[in-house]
């Protein structure tokens, strides 16, 4: 996927873009703030209508699902493997640089709330952190079943004198890149303090 060094410009090129462009050109509600405003030490829960702020790279699509009955979830598939084609992170959320910048010096824990669809579903998926220039986190393998469940990982980000850059949480929805599909349904973010479950498996 990415080495720990590399990380394609057009990717980031493209989710700047993206967010730069929901961010100006978007539809604006006095009421209404970005579910990433908020204080980074805090951590963030992205789940119902936030969850389209996920974007996915080259080789994925990715849609967002509004279901009455099952509720608001994304959908995702890849069309290549996760070790060949254009290397990216995946299907991610994208975190600004002062976000990143504001956790130097802590470790990240990341919850993807993850689950296969009954048709054409992938069995395992691949998770990472990324941080642009400054070191990506390790590779988590997680298996799917049909139901809702979650996949972890977390990362100690360095302090760096280094520029902030984009960091991102990405999955990659099918490894084998077979065309299969993942929904994914919240992705939480907690900094300094990990999950019960994940601590109770430690």
């Amino acid at each position: 996927m990415l080495s720990d060094r590399f990380f394609f410009p057009l990717f980031v090129v493209i989710i700047v873009a993206l967010i730069y462009g929901a961010v100006t050109f978007g539809p604006r509600s006095e009421a209404v703030e970005s579910p990433l405003s908020g204080d980074p030490l805090l951590g963030f829960v992205i789940e119902g209508d936030a969850l389209k702020l996920i974007n996915s790279g080259a080789g994925m699509v990715d849609e967002f699902i509004d279901d009455p009955i099952g509720g608001k979830y994304v959908r995702t598939v890849s069309s290549q493997p996760v070790n060949s084609g254009v290397l990216h992170a995946g299907t991610a959320l994208a975190f600004l640089p002062d976000i990143g910048e504001a956790w130097q010096g802590n470790t990240v824990y990341f919850s993807v709330v993850m689950r296969k669809p009954k048709l054409k579903g992938s069995d395992d998926v691949l998770l990472r952190f990324y941080y642009v220039a400054h070191g990506n986190g390790e590779r988590v393998m997680c298996e799917l079943t049909e139901q809702w469940q979650p996949c972890y990982t977390k990362h100690k980000i360095k302090v760096s004198d280094a520029a902030p850059n984009l960091s991102f949480i990405g999955v990659w929805p099918d490894t084998k890149g077979l065309g299969r599909y993942v929904e994914i349904k919240k992705i939480t973010v907690q900094v300094g303090k990990p999950f019960d479950e994940e601590a109770a498996n430690d």
